[in-house]
């Protein structure tokens, strides 16, 4: 699993993946240090949208 995965992140058959099984909040990066990031989501079940993104920026001291 790559090194930031949050809690709602599995690895299946050699590939990283979220399993969306209700309409909530899903945990997908914890990033452990700050800097630019990137990461790219893609589905294979026609129909599904995501609606809403929330990023939050903390750094413990």
């Amino acid at each position: 699993m790559w090194l930031d995965a949050d809690e709602d992140v599995s690895r299946m058959d050699g590939k990283t993946l979220v399993q969306v099984w209700e309409p909530r909040m899903y945990r997908l990066v914890k990033n452990r240090a700050p800097g630019l990031q990137s990461f790219e989501l893609s589905t294979s079940i026609p129909g599904l949208g995501a609606y809403a993104f929330t990023f939050v920026s903390c750094v413990e001291g």
